[in-house]
């Protein structure tokens, strides 16, 4: 669905809060786990794409097997598994901070390959010794940082997980009782291989290693961007009286269910949530206090890049379009074809999520055809801030990146798929929105943007100080000490 309605999406999440009661209730349990916490993100995603409502890739998507690419790709994986064994000897290495890694980007910062999150919380907490359980299959090289690199066997233990499947008894006694009832309520018949050894085990698998550092490292706090697979881990240290902190990493949202939870949930339930979520700013953060005890950090990266590039000329006439992946990929596409043939004075760029960046020119036909007239970004050499600084416009539905501009250049809302996230956004005259392309065109033809940006410095100390809250970088260091002598003193 590509314009689906706020209130039909909030229909659509109570729905599912409802429909999942009766596993609050059953408890089912395998081995030492609840099993309803570690799939419940996964199957929520799972039947919102399957209705064509999902923001994300789902693991149920149709796939072309190929038996010589899986040989491949499994051989590579064993061939890269010594990599993760060596590492696996930071695990006895002491640690204050375990930091867990669930992010497949990687750019370099300072000398140092990282990404952003990664970057915010070991810039912020130099004077602790910190650990890194890389989850993912990228090359982090961080000076100083002590690095767990389970990617590769996370991947391995997850496909030998299949060949168990038919034979674990506990496991299809329980998605017995989960597909009957998404059956009833849905109509829809999921992929419980998948989720199952994708999902279930992979969970189970990550827990195992942060057990692991727990008993020999001895870690004072754990800290990760939630993705919705880690609430074994977050039980796991919840048992181990290890505080765990979910560090902001996209919008604050009431449509994410990962965060929106059904209003019968007991202790047993919320032993697989978060301690603390540590957020950007206080913008939008009172709707998670119900279910965690909610911090301002700050964002110590955003704040370096607008320093960074204070001195960039903004170039007149240009805008910038932010993709937002599938939701909204042709009527944006649309939209820039449409602006660029009216505006013959105006320059464009497209901006496109990571993951289109190899397969762009089969996705974005239309662009693909006028790519000599629009630039199309399909790299990171130079970030998203740049051009920020750089254009005077831009252009998107939905994505954090729209909030990140906002100090930078004029952001305009295309009111097309979930544009409503940004709604109290553009209430508070922080963004503009418009319903049609006729309705951008008038805008870009008048001078009314003129007119706003004359009321825009009013508007810069609202924003620094309630979505992204100054001198993060000491912020972040005061909260996380402040929980780690907290959790120390209560023993």
């Amino acid at each position: 669905m590509q314009n689906p309605s706020k209130n039909f999406i909030q229909s659509e999440i109570e729905k599912f809060l409802k429909f999942e009661e009766a596993f609050l209730k059953e408890k089912i349990k395998i081995s030492k786990f609840l099993v309803w916490p570690l799939i419940r993100q996964g199957v929520y995603e799972l039947i919102f794409s399957h209705k064509n409502l999902s923001l994300g890739t789902s693991i149920d998507r149709k796939k072309n097997f190929n038996i010589s690419k899986t040989l491949v790709s499994f051989l590579k994986n064993i061939s890269l598994l010594p990599k993760d064994l060596f590492s696996l000897k930071g695990i006895f290495k002491k640690s204050e901070v375990l930091i867990i890694n669930v992010s497949p980007k990687r750019v370099e910062i300072d000398g140092d390959y990282t990404n952003p999150s990664l970057w915010n919380l070991t810039q912020s907490l130099k004077n602790y010794e910190i650990s890194i359980l890389n989850t993912q299959s990228v090359d982090l090289r961080i000076k100083g940082i002590n690095k767990i690199d389970i990617s590769y066997l996370l991947k391995i233990f997850t496909r030998l997980s299949k060949i168990f499947y038919l034979i674990d008894r506990q496991w299809k006694d329980s998605e017995k009782i989960f597909s009957e009832k998404v059956k009833k309520n849905y109509d829809l018949n999921l992929n419980w291989k998948d989720i199952y050894s994708q999902i279930f085990k992979r969970n189970q698998y990550t827990s195992f290693f942060v057990e692991l550092i727990i008993k020999f490292s001895k870690p004072k706090i754990i800290i990760y961007n939630d993705n919705g697979i880690l609430n074994a881990s977050i039980n796991v240290a919840f048992n181990k009286k290890i505080p765990t902190v979910d560090y902001q990493h996209g919008l604050l949202s009431n449509y994410y269910v990962l965060y929106n939870h059904n209003q019968f949930i007991d202790q047993d339930y919320k032993n697989y949530l978060s301690d603390y979520y540590l957020a950007w700013g206080s913008f939008r953060l009172s709707s998670y206090n119900k279910n965690y005890l909610t911090r301002v950090g700050g964002n110590p990266f955003f704040e370096k890049k607008l320093k960074e590039y204070k001195f960039v000329k903004e170039e007149k006439n240009s805008i910038l379009f932010i993709s937002d992946g599938k939701t909204t990929k042709k009527v944006l596409q649309e939209l820039a074809l449409y602006l660029n043939k009216e505006l013959d004075d105006y320059k464009i760029f497209y901006k496109l999520r990571p993951e289109e960046y190899q397969t762009w020119q089969e996705e974005y036909s239309l662009l693909e055809k006028i790519s000599n007239s629009i630039y199309v970004i399909q790299d990171d050499d130079i970030d998203i801030y740049y051009y920020f600084k750089k254009c005077e416009f831009v252009i998107g539905t939905n994505s954090t990146a729209l909030v990140e501009a906002i100090p930078f250049s004029e952001v305009l809302v295309y009111k097309k798929g979930w544009y409503f996230e940004l709604e109290d956004y553009i209430s508070k005259k922080l963004m503009r929105d418009f319903e049609s392309k006729q309705d951008f065109l008038s805008f870009f033809n008048s001078n009314i943007s003129e007119k706003k940006k004359n009321n825009m410095p009013e508007l810069k100390p609202d924003f620094s100080e309630k979505i992204f809250c100054k001198n993060s970088e000491e912020q972040i260091n005061f909260e996380i000490s402040k929980i780690i002598e907290t959790h120390i003193s209560n023993g």
